[in-house]
Formats: structure tokens, sequence, C-alpha cells
């Protein structure tokens, strides 16, 4: 029920389905019928060959729509080796095309469009790298299965007859239909939301086929445009805390894998082990940034899908280096990897004790103390000697002298312990207070890297005071009011009764009912006609939409290394010259209280009104309350 959910919702399910499946299989044939592991990796090499690298590469114009000529054929570059035309999907066109498709589509019946729809996906399908791939994947899921199902004596018999734990869980799927309930839980789900409540029968191919070609075509659209170390910079500014955690959780796992390794060249007996679910879980989190990183497609909310098993890892290493200080209150706590680490503490640790109290308090006043004075460094003019990076040693020196003291007195297990609860709850207050500040004081300000692309509370604010000049004349909401050729203004203009579309360029002046014109600031540039038709009007332009200054913030121009260090981002900045002290501020600055100190990126528009109401309406980014033009 959750995946079908997660299916309908997202086309990052198929992600997920190889992020998840991909180790399972592996383990499964690992177990079962080890040659099945080389034949399912080259069977996935060649997939990936003939799908992105041996196809051609499309002509494309601005909107990655391919271009054509006079018979329509698509204008590429041919392929590698064997000079193969490009995928369908290179065209954006024909991926918003085939992404879904209505019952009565072009007032044709559901049969008629059934048969134009299939004629659609056979472009894609019907290419000679899509065939060989569907063609090379049945031969290699039909010859594992022939050799581990299919014949007598075959692996699957012998693995159930030896008793293979994981041979009997997947035979557990077959008692009561099990998997049967599953299907059917999934296609329910499948078929009420892909058929809109069932009333557009053809979502039932249009679910699947729509949703993964149109992924395809966005990846090579490359939305977003982001560089591969964008979900990393996310994750720095966001949650540290996961990566601190989540780096912790890898280093247990890597001690945990070398113990088991030098206890079997010793030939030690060892109760050592690595649980399955946290090695899936360490997967998860490398597939997921791997294949996200890789992708096409970039976009801030989807951070969520790393960020996910990063959560889970980071918790289980706070849990794991706990754990051992609770060996004192609670021996049973303690498991086989963690047993023998360090001797036992000498107070059991928990957050009551006054020991703890003690620790948490000096934590508390080392890290305030610390803040407070880089705080200060940062507001000190720059000839002063002191540096942030000062601060930061500071604050370590403290630390460490904490951690020693403590350690001393009441073990290292302890120390330990106490030292990673401080930290998590530090690091949890920086996070929660990020989360709100994004939520409730910067959601429409991309002074955050969240917000990706946000319309403006400008805009809301023009409306709002529109209506309230119009409402102030008796008119209700029927003041006559022109706009242009933006999209968003048919939701905002719905309510007024008298609101008209016009051309870019208006044809002429405006009647003396209209009391304002909204027009792009784009089509004033382009038009310089509507500034002379729009005499008598006073002018005030607003940010339409805005945007988080990608450029000066984190994306590494061409010759970064080289180029002046002022004019490159500041992650750039950060890497050649990370103790820099106007780069610590800028650091410093952004983290705590989102300064970016650039100018935001925007689109933005004109409102031009008659100047009885102009007080009612502010002064935007230019312009006067007496006519005068921005």
């Amino acid at each position: 029920l959750a995946y079908a959910l997660m299916y309908v919702n997202q086309e990052t399910s198929y992600l997920f389905l190889l992020i998840m499946g991909a180790p399972l299989i592996l383990l499964f044939l690992w177990r079962i019928y080890r040659p099945g592991v080389a034949v399912l990796g080259a069977l996935a090499v060649l997939v990936a060959a003939l799908i992105f690298v041996l196809p051609g590469e499309a002509t494309v114009d601005g909107g990655h729509n391919a271009t054509r000529d006079e018979t329509g054929a698509m204008q590429y570059t041919p392929g590698p080796i064997f000079g193969w035309a490009p995928l369908a999907t290179d065209d954006n066109a024909y991926a918003l095309r085939i992404r879904n498709r209505a019952d009565n589509d072009s007032g044709r019946g559901l049969l008629a469009n059934l048969g134009v729809y299939m004629q659609d996906l056979w472009e894609f399908v019907g290419h000679p790298a899509v065939l060989l791939a569907l063609g090379l994947t049945l031969a290699a899921l039909g010859g594992l299965w022939l050799m581990i199902w299919g014949r007598t004596g075959s692996p699957w018999r012998l693995a159930r007859e030896r008793g293979d734990p994981l041979a009997a869980v997947l035979s557990s799927l077959g008692d009561g239909r099990r998997w049967l309930v599953a299907l059917a839980i999934f296609g329910a789900v499948y078929a009420t939301f892909f058929t809109a409540f069932f009333t557009n029968q053809i979502g039932l191919i249009t679910g699947t086929s729509g949703s993964l070609l149109y992924w395809l075509a966005q990846h090579n659209v490359q939305r977003g445009g982001q560089p591969w170390y964008y979900y990393l910079v996310q994750l720095v500014i966001y949650e540290p805390l996961l990566l601190l955690g989540g780096g912790m959780g890898f280093v247990f796992i890597a001690w945990d894998l070398i113990r088991i390794q030098y206890a079997k060249l010793t030939m030690q007996k060892s109760m050592l082990h690595v649980a399955f679910g946290i090695g899936l879980i360490a997967w998860w989190f490398v597939g997921a940034f791997a294949i996200y990183a890789w992708a096409g497609e970039k976009m801030p909310w989807l951070t969520t899908h790393i960020a996910l098993p990063l959560t889970l890892l980071a918790a289980w290493a706070l849990q794991r280096t706990v754990q051992p200080a609770r060996a004192a209150l609670a021996p049973e706590l303690l498991d086989d990897n963690v047993s023998s680490f360090v001797a036992a503490p000498h107070a059991p640790f928990t957050l009551l004790h006054s020991s703890f109290i003690v620790f948490a308090a000096l934590f508390t006043l080392s890290f305030s103390l610390c803040f407070v004075w880089m705080t200060a460094i940062i507001g000190f003019d720059a000839s002063v000697m002191l540096r942030p990076w000062m601060a930061a040693t500071l604050l370590a020196l403290l630390l460490t002298l904490l951690f020693v003291s403590f350690g001393l007195r009441w073990g290292a297990r302890w120390a330990i312990a106490a030292l990673a609860v401080c930290v998590a709850f530090s690091g949890a207050l920086y996070t929660a207070r990020g989360a709100y500040r994004l939520a409730y004081q910067n959601g429409d300000t991309p002074r955050e890297m969240l917000v990706y692309t946000q319309t403006s509370p400008d805009v809301m604010r023009v409306i709002r005071r529109l209506e309230e000049a119009s409402r102030r004349r008796g008119d209700g909401l029927a003041m006559p009011v022109l706009y242009d050729n933006e999209t968003v203004w048919l939701w905002y203009m719905r309510d007024f009764s008298k609101a008209e579309r016009t051309p870019e360029l208006l044809v002429g002046p405006p009647a003396d009912a209209v009391m304002a014109v909204l027009l792009l600031d784009e089509n004033m540039a382009q038009y310089p006609q509507n500034r002379q038709l729009l005499d008598g009007f006073v002018l005030q332009r607003y940010p339409l939409r805005w945007w988080f200054p990608e450029d000066q913030i984190y994306r590494l121009s061409p010759g970064w290394q080289s180029a002046p260090l002022e004019s490159v981002s500041l992650v750039g900045q950060v890497l050649r010259a990370p103790f820099d002290r106007t780069v610590e501020a800028k650091v410093w600055n952004y983290l705590m209280f989102r300064e970016t100190g650039y100018a935001l990126g925007s689109s933005d528009f004109i409102v031009a009104v008659r100047p009885e109401i102009a007080s009612q309406i502010g002064v935007g980014l230019g312009g006067s309350l007496n006519g005068e033009a921005p």
C-alpha cells in the first residue's frame, strides 16, 4: 500500500524501486545462484548503454523541443557505433504529449484515442535501442528463471532443502497467497488514482508509460540545471547533524567489517555482525545520493529522498554511541559488536544523572561563549587581528578539555555518550531553527536554497490593494482591469468581473474606465510603445517571481580556480580560501541569518494605475506617485 501511494504520486518511485530492489535481488542471487550476479550485472550495463549512450542526440531549441524539417523528421546528431537516431524522449514536446491522454482527447472516443496513444508510444518503444534492451531483458530473465526454478535439482529446490532462511522468507509470500493480496492492493490504488477515479480509462496505461517516459525526457532537459553536488550543499546548510551522524554511522559499519575480517583471518570465534537492515539503510543513502546526483532533474524538494535514509543511519549511530554507556544501568542492552569496546563506565549514563547535568551545563556554557565571540568577531572591522576560525578552535579545545576531564572521572564510554547527546541536541536546535525560519519567516522569500522560484509577496499585495480600491469605488470587484499574457493573471484576476486579457503590445490607450493595467516588464521593454500608450498612468515595478542567487552562492563557473576570488561563488571561495576572514564572515552570516550578500534574481511586472488610486497601491521598485515612469 505504501509503495502504491508513492507510485501514483511521485515519478521518483522508479528510482526508489531501483535503489532498494537492486541489493535485495543481488542478495537473492548470491545466496541461491551466484552466476546470476554476473548475468544481472552485464544486463544492467548493456541496458544503460542502450538507453543513455548509443542513441543519437536531437537538435533542440530553448524549450528542449526537437527541431524538425519540413517533413517533420527530427534533426539530430547520429549516435556512436550504430549511428542511431535519438530516442523520442529527446523531444520535450513528445514527452508532454505522451505523459497523459484523456479518453475523449480531440473529440475522439476511447478506442480511437487508445490507438493514437499506442502509436505515439511506439515512437519510443520501436527504437532499435529500446527493442534490443527489451529483448535482452526478457532473455536474461527467462534464462535466470530456467536456471533457478525450471529444472530438476534447481538451486531454488536445493536452497529450500537445506533450509536457507532467505528461501524460506520468499516462500512464505505464497502462504495464503500473500503476494496476490499485495498485488491486488497495489492494483486497486493504481487504477483508482491513474484513472482519476475511473473517469479516464487510458490512465491505466499512461500511469506507467507516461510517467516513466516523461522522467526520461526531463533527465535530458535537466530541469533546474543544477551541479552534481547540489544536494550535498543542501544537506550542509539544512542538515549538518545528519551528515555528522551519518558519517559516524559509516565509521561504525567500517569498523565492524574490519573486526569481522580480522577475526576470520586470525581464526577467532566471533559473534560480530553487521545487521542487514543497517547495511541496507547505508546502501539506501549511497544509492539515493549517487542516482539523484546523476539524474538530470535536480530540485530542492528531492533532497528529502536523500535525507530520509541519512536520518535513519544517524539515529542508529547515536544509539550505537550511547548504548555502551548504558551498560552500567542495564548490561543486557549491549550487543556483541560493542560489548568489548572499552571498559564499562563508572556511573550509569542517564540524562537526569547529576554528572550529565553538569556536563551539559558546561557544554552549553562553552558553546554559548564561543557563539557570542564568533558573532562579535564577524561584526568587528576587518583590521582586527581576531579571526572567526579562532572561535571555532577555542570551542574545539574547550570541548576536548571537557571530554577528557569527565572521561577520566566517569570513563571513556560515558564521556563519548555525553558528548554525542549534547552535540545531537545542539544540532537539533540548529535544524529546528532553520526549519522554523524556512516555513514561517522566509517561506516566500528565496533567501533559502529550498525556496526554488517563488511568486513574490508583492503580487498578492498589489492584487489585494486593487480589490480594496475597487470596493472603495462602490463597484465591488467590477473595476475594469487589463492584463497581458502572463498566465498567473488568469488566477489572480478571476474575481474581477471586468478584467480583460490584452495582447503583449497594447492595441491603443486603455479606455477611460480602465483603472489598472498589469504588464510583464519584458513586454514593456520589448514594446516601448506600451509606455507611450500608458501616458497619464502611474507606473510601478514589482518582482513577479524571484529566486535564490545560485551563481553567487554555490555554482562553480568555468575557471573558478584561477578567477579573482571576489568573482567566484561562495562555495568556490570556501574551497579556495577557507580561512579568509571575508569568506568566513559570509558563510557565518548565511548559515546563521540567511544573509546572501547578493540581490535576489527576479522577473518583474509593471502595474499601471490611474493617479486617483495610485496612493492606495504604493510604490514598488521604481516610479513615484506623481506619475513618473520607473
